[in-house]
């Protein structure tokens, strides 16, 4: 069975602030969140969902991140899909999450901070299928590099 987290106050902990278990877990971070300590979701595929707007400091063990509004990441995270809701806008600081799969809605925007770099693989790509950097925004030291066939 899994877990609900919804936060928008102060948790804090000594190492592990958060720590889930097995199953398919699901937190909520909402405007005012402030978590100091690791969050794991454990086992299982985890779901981080960022609404509103502020700073996420990252997660270990969760597979999938959503992002509504407008956020900013610290921290080394990695996650298999972020989606970006109408509007979304996620700011990488440091390094941005590895990541495999990201899907983005209208008006979406993902930033690149300082010294960041973002790793993406496209599967399923090919004939026809496009990249479009015109809104793609990066910092002074990020990069964006392309490779393969």
């Amino acid at each position: 069975m899994g877990d609900t987290i919804t936060n928008s106050g102060t948790i804090s902990g000594t190492v592990d602030s958060i720590l889930l278990g097995d199953g398919n877990d699901t937190l909520h971070i909402l405007t005012g969140s402030v978590i100091s300590g690791t969050v794991d979701g454990g086992a299982g595929t985890d779901t981080v969902n960022l609404s509103g707007s502020g700073t996420f400091d990252g997660a270990i063990n969760f597979e999938n991140m959503s992002v509504f509004g407008s956020w900013v990441l610290s921290g080394t995270q990695s996650y298999s899909t972020i989606s970006f809701a109408e509007n979304g806008t996620l700011t990488a600081q440091g390094s941005a999450p590895s990541t495999e799969t990201v899907t983005f809605s209208t008006g979406a925007l993902l930033v690149l901070g300082s010294a960041s770099s973002f790793l993406v693989e496209l599967l399923n790509f090919s004939t026809g299928n496009s990249v479009d950097f015109s809104e793609f925004f990066y910092g002074t030291g990020a990069t964006i590099s392309t490779s393969g066939d």
